[in-house]
């Protein structure tokens, strides 16, 4: 893989990802992956993105019509003798009659997901990391220690507490959102986190163009989960209580909203602690630092 990233002032960057891919059967496929990228957190680049494809080859020539989205990280290896590492999810925008521009998963080696299995993996396993960076720091995550730090310099306190909330509410939300299980619980629950961090730690100073892309499409991913529905092999199908449509996505997104307004105003109301003569940024800037040392 090859990339030209092209660097702005602000400390945002276009990503341009090229690679080849060698099939199992022997066909070679192009990839052209562009977007939006920022700096975020430390050792970490968010990336977000329209991913193309180029096959001269009959059997993946379908591919040449197909146009992804995408939602990743370039993730920076402390061992200087390891590579950095690419992870993201990619998910295809298809048209369809009935229900207009809809995210489908890309087909696996095991057969395609079907009409029914849009963007449901790239959001749960989106949201199931980060939790678990919160909970445990798995992933090249701070745990609830560092998280809470962080959350203590964005006026979320107190931390630890709602590091653990933020991260069972992602865990859990993605875990449901791959069940199919209480679909618009689910969507709400990874929303509410996804809205309050655009709220405290994106857009704390107001709203930037160019900014929160990443967090944004999260959040619109799972809006569209609870509008679409699950699908037929959910369990929410299964039990015969799936719930879907404009009514409960609305709800979903109204219940993301009230769930973000309530946990930043009870912070707020919450004591600091004493002895902090720090400014706001100057917390958060060294909440960062430490966590980026650890």
């Amino acid at each position: 893989m090859r990339t030209f990233p092209r660097r702005r002032p602000d400390g945002t960057f276009r990503p341009d990802f090229r690679a080849a891919i060698e099939t199992d059967d022997g066909a070679t496929i192009m990839v052209e992956w562009h977007g939006y990228g920022r700096a975020y957190p430390v050792g970490r680049r968010q990336i977000v993105g329209p991913v193309f494809h180029l096959s001269d080859d009959g059997r993946y020539r379908r591919l040449n019509d197909v146009v992804c989205v995408s939602v990743g990280e370039v993730r920076a290896s402390t061992d200087p003798g390891e590579e950095t590492e690419l992870v993201a999810d990619i998910a295809e925008l298809v048209w369809e009659h009935d229900q207009g521009l809809t995210l489908r998963d890309r087909p696996s080696s095991r057969g395609d997901a079907g009409p029914h299995g849009r963007a449901v993996a790239s959001s749960s396993l989106s949201e199931r990391r980060h939790g678990t960076q919160k909970l445990f720091g798995w992933f090249g995550g701070h745990g609830p220690r560092g998280t809470g730090e962080f959350f203590e310099s964005l006026g979320l306190r107190p931390g630890r507490r709602n590091a653990i909330s933020a991260g069972i509410a992602e865990s859990g939300g993605g875990a449901l959102l791959s069940l199919g299980l209480a679909t618009p619980v689910a969507a709400a629950a990874v929303g509410s986190v996804t809205v309050t961090a655009l709220r405290t730690a994106i857009w704390r100073d107001g709203i930037k163009v160019g900014t929160g892309g990443y967090e944004l499409l999260l959040l619109a991913n799972a809006v569209a989960i609870a509008d679409i529905g699950p699908g037929q092999w959910s369990l929410d199908a299964a039990l015969g209580r799936e719930r879907r449509g404009a009514g409960w996505a609305a709800a979903a997104f109204g219940a993301a909203l009230a769930g973000s307004a309530i946990a930043i105003a009870a912070g707020r109301r919450y004591p600091e602690a004493p002895g902090e003569d720090l400014s706001a940024s100057e917390q958060r800037d060294q909440a960062v630092a430490k966590a980026g040392g650890t």
